[in-house]
């Protein structure tokens, strides 16, 4: 299997009803990729660790998502529950497992991206 090191970054704009919410970049400078991974997941309201499916991606050297409401994440199987805002791109690092719960009255529409090894 190859591995590629590149210099890339990632711009997200986030839209809701035409507009622009949230623009923000990621630096992925001089991290190794063999595998990658984008999901899409509802995640009800009243959901409690929800896991997220990581594809083929063991270790996420950078794990982002996205969620239209706000929720919360624990993140490699720790129990730290970490804040996530709508609208607002979540950055972790080195990212084996992750959950998400949810209690902001409504269903959340989250995409991450998993891109690692």
């Amino acid at each position: 299997m190859a591995t590629i090191t590149y210099n890339l970054q990632i711009d997200l704009e986030i839209e809701r009803d035409n507009t622009v919410v949230v623009p923000r970049t990621v630096d992925l400078d001089d991290q190794a990729i063999d595998e990658f991974h984008v999901g899409y997941d509802d995640v009800p309201n009243a959901a409690t660790d929800q896991v997220l499916n990581f594809g083929g991606v063991t270790t996420a050297t950078t794990f982002i998502l996205v969620s239209d409401q706000d929720l919360t994440i624990k993140l490699s199987g720790g129990t730290e529950t970490l804040f996530i805002n709508a609208d607002v791109p979540f950055v972790a690092h080195d990212v084996t497992a992750a959950t998400v719960s949810n209690a902001s009255g409504d269903d959340a529409e989250v995409e991450y991206w998993c891109l690692g090894t």
